[in-house]
């Protein structure tokens, strides 16, 4: 399970599941403030400042070797 938005980009609605669980079973009162929750600002992939762009940054898998050195 995942974000289906391009580049993982988090938004509003992918929060509303929780949202309407939390209040319905009584873990929380009214409405959350869902921007309050997360960013995009760290995701280069939402920004297109990441690795989609050609910008990846350090640490980025540049091969598929499955791990291997």
């Amino acid at each position: 399970m995942g974000v289906a938005s391009p580049g993982g980009r988090i938004q509003d609605k992918d929060f509303t599941l929780w949202s309407d669980y939390l209040t319905s079973a009584g873990i929380i009162d009214g409405a959350l403030d869902l921007p309050k929750l997360y960013t995009n600002e760290f995701n280069g992939l939402a920004t297109g400042t990441g690795a989609a762009s050609g910008t990846a940054g350090p640490g980025a898998a540049t091969s598929n070797t499955k791990g291997q050195p």
